[in-house]
C-alpha cells in the first residue's frame, strides 16, 4: 500500500474451534493480505480461567492456544465486548484481555474496570491514527458491564416498550420500541468527542441489533449510530444478529448495520467434525425465528442458511480521510470456511442481491455500484 492510502477490514463474528486456522482460512489469505488493518468482532473468551455462570452456555470460552489461530488470520484488532463476555466471569474476561494483548492483538472495549474498557484502540500506519470503540447494547446482566471499581465490558443499555398496533384486536403482534439509555449514549458521546481529538479516523464498533431475523433493525441501534456519527465518528461497523443487517449512509458516513457470522465455528469433536444436531434452528427459539437447519452444512449447526451469507466492510483510507466504503461478499461452504465471491458468479448475485435487498427493506435508502469483486456503497 502506499503511503498515503491504507485500506481497513471489518470482520463479522468469530468463533474458533478447530485449529487448522491455514485450512479453514485458505480461500480467504489472498483477500485479507490485502488490507492493512484487520478489525473483528471475537463472540466469547479466550481464556483458561474463571468460573461458569449457570445459565451461559459454556462453549464461547476457548483455550488459550486459539490466540495463536486469531493470530495466524491477522487481526490487529478483536473485540471481545458482546453478550458473551462474562459468561466465566471478572478473571477470565481480564486474562482475555490481556493475552489477546500480549500476542499483539489490540482486545476491544473490555477492561480491568470502566475507564480501562472506554479506553479507545489507537492504531496508526503511515502517519495515519485511527481509534476505535466498541459498546455492547446485549445481555446485560447484573454485574457485568465494567463499573469504576470492576471488570467487565462497555455498556449501552436499551429500554424496550411493547406498543399497541391495534388496539381493538387481541393477540395483534404489537410494535417494538427500543430506545438507549441517555446516559450511556451521552459517555459515547464522549468518547467519541475525545477520540476524535487524537484521531484522524473514529471507527465504532456496537454490538447490536436483533438476531437471526432478516432486514430488521431495532429502533436504538440506528438512534446509537446516528448520534455516533453526528458525535464524530467517521464509520460504524456492527455485530451480533448473526446474520447480514443493511448498509446505510447518514450525513455521509457509511453505517454497517451487522456484518453477520464471518467464521462461527461449532464444537469439534476429537474426530474434526461439527458436534449436530446441537443447534438452534431445532429448538424452540429456532421455530419462533424460523430458523432452517440445512444438514448439508452441518459446520452451520447453530442457525438458519442465511447466516451463511456474509461479507466484509472494506474502508478505503487517503489523506487521512474516508475516501470509500464497500462491501466484500462471502459465503461460508460446507465445510464451514468463508469464501470470497467473484462479481458475476451465482455466489456474488446472491450476497450482494440479499444485501440491497435488505437495506431496502429497512427502509434504507442506500445506492450501490459494482467495482471490481466489491459492492461499492455511494455517499454522495
Amino acid at each position: 500500500m502506499c503511503a498515503s492510502k491504507l485500506v481497513l477490514y471489518g470482520l463479522g463474528d468469530r468463533v474458533c474451534h478447530r485449529e487448522d486456522y491455514i485450512e479453514q482460512m485458505k480461500f480467504m489469505k489472498p483477500v485479507l493480505e490485502q488490507a492493512d488493518i484487520r478489525y473483528g468482532q471475537y463472540e466469547g473468551l479466550i481464556s483458561d480461567k474463571g468460573h461458569w455462570q449457570v445459565g451461559c452456555p459454556k462453549h464461547y470460552r476457548v483455550d488459550p492456544k486459539f490466540i495463536n489461530v486469531l493470530k495466524g488470520e491477522g487481526y490487529d484488532i478483536l473485540s471481545p465486548n458482546g453478550n458473551h463476555a462474562m459468561e466465566y466471569g471478572h478473571e477470565a474476561l481480564v486474562d482475555c484481555k490481556q493475552r489477546l494483548d500480549a500476542a499483539g492483538i489490540r482486545a476491544l472495549g473490555i477492561g480491568a474496570n470502566l475507564a480501562e474498557a472506554r479506553t479507545p484502540v489507537i492504531i496508526e500506519r503511515d502517519g495515519t491514527t485511527i481509534a476505535f470503540l466498541a459498546y455492547n447494547s446485549i445481555n446485560i446482566k447484573p454485574g457485568w458491564a465494567a463499573t469504576a471499581n470492576a471488570p467487565g465490558f462497555v455498556p449501552m443499555h436499551v429500554f424496550t416498550y411493547y406498543e399497541p398496533a391495534e388496539v381493538y384486536q387481541p393477540g395483534t403482534p404489537p410494535w417494538t420500541r427500543t430506545f438507549c439509555d441517555r446516559k450511556d449514549l451521552a459517555l459515547m458521546v464522549e468518547d467519541i468527542q475525545k477520540a476524535k481529538q487524537i484521531a484522524d479516523i473514529v471507527v465504532v464498533c456496537p454490538h447490536v441489533g436483533v438476531h437471526w431475523t432478516r432486514a430488521v433493525l431495532a429502533e436504538y441501534q440506528i438512534d446509537l449510530a446516528h448520534a455516533a456519527i453526528d458525535a464524530g465518528a467517521d464509520v460504524i461497523i456492527a455485530s451480533h444478529p448473526h446474520v447480514l443487517k443493511g448498509i446505510e449512509v447518514y450525513n455521509g458516513k457509511v453505517i454497517f448495520h451487522s456484518m453477520g457470522n464471518y467464521a462461527f465455528d461449532p464444537i469439534i469433536s476429537a474426530d474434526g467434525k461439527p458436534e449436530v444436531p446441537a443447534g438452534l434452528a431445532q429448538s424452540e427459539i429456532g421455530r419462533l425465528f424460523h430458523l432452517k437447519f440445512d444438514p448439508e452444512y452441518p459446520f452451520n449447526e447453530m442457525f438458519g442458511s442465511e447466516a451463511l451469507m456474509t461479507g466484509i466492510a472494506r474502508v478505503e483510507i487517503a489523506d487521512k480521510k474516508i475516501s470509500k466504503c464497500s462491501f466484500i461478499p462471502i459465503l461460508t461452504n460446507k465445510l464451514g470456511q468463508p469464501v470470497p465471491q467473484k462479481a458475476g458468479s451465482d455466489g456474488w448475485k446472491q450476497v450482494t442481491g440479499y444485501m440491497q435487498d435488505i437495506s431496502k427493506e429497512a427502509g434504507l435508502d442506500t445506492s450501490f455500484k459494482t467495482e471490481g469483486d466489491q459492492l461499492v456503497v455511494i455517499t454522495g
